[in-house]
Order: structure tokens, then C-alpha cells, then sequence
């Protein structure tokens, strides 16, 4: 068995296997196999239920073995900001709350949130 099958059979999604060979041998060139097999089980172990599961060519090519985990206590995340998001992830636990997680940002979570209330004095 050679390393990519090892890999091909670890990966959750099976899709795409000649863009995942091509991108394996590509990774290879930079990353041990141990190192790439290790980012697949953190990939498993952390990836977010909202979200789909990344095509093998895609993770290879985006170099997602070397990804950090990001899972971290809801006061970490609530406290923390990222770029021009001055608000903190507070709206990430309310969004996961009341939208299962759909919405990916602020914005776009307020503009959810504001819609919704919209509709209910409407009514």
C-alpha cells in the first residue's frame, strides 16, 4: 500500500482521486506522510459540524495538514477578534445557538438577526 492509499483511506471525503493524487505528490514535497496523516486525524478531530468536509485535492492544495486547532473555551473565543471585527465572537455562540452556525459573520449574522425582527414587528 502506498502512502497515498494510506492517505486516501484516512481522508472522511473520497472524492476527486486523480486531483488527490497530483495534490499529494505536491504535498509531499514539502510535508513528511506522518505530517499530512496527522493534520487528516486533527482535521476529523475538529472540524466543525456545520461545515462540509473538504474535498482531498482542496485540503492538499491549501496546505490544511498544517492547520492549528482552533477549538477553544467559549470565554477564549468571546473575548477574542480577528482583522476589523471589533465585537469579539460573542454573535459565533449566538449564531451556533439560533442558526446552527450558517451565517460565517457578523455582518452577516446581524443582518439575519435584524431581518428576523423586522419580520416579527411586521407581523
Amino acid at each position: 500500500m502506498t502512502d497515498f492509499d494510506v492517505f486516501w483511506q484516512r481522508f472522511p471525503r473520497r472524492v476527486g482521486k486523480l486531483d488527490a493524487v497530483k495534490a499529494y505528490a505536491k504535498a509531499r514535497k514539502v510535508a513528511s506522510a506522518e505530517d499530512i496523516l496527522t493534520g487528516v486525524d486533527r482535521y476529523i478531530a475538529n472540524k466543525p459540524e456545520y461545515a462540509d468536509w473538504c474535498h482531498p485535492s482542496t485540503w492538499l492544495n491549501k496546505g490544511r495538514w498544517m492547520d492549528e486547532d482552533d477549538r477553544r473555551s467559549g470565554a477564549d473565543r468571546r473575548t477574542e477578534t480577528r482583522g476589523d471585527d471589533r465585537r469579539g465572537l460573542e454573535w459565533l455562540d449566538e449564531c451556533q445557538r439560533i442558526h446552527g452556525g450558517s451565517c460565517g459573520s457578523h455582518y452577516r449574522h446581524d443582518f439575519t438577526m435584524k431581518l428576523a425582527e423586522m419580520k416579527a414587528k411586521a407581523s
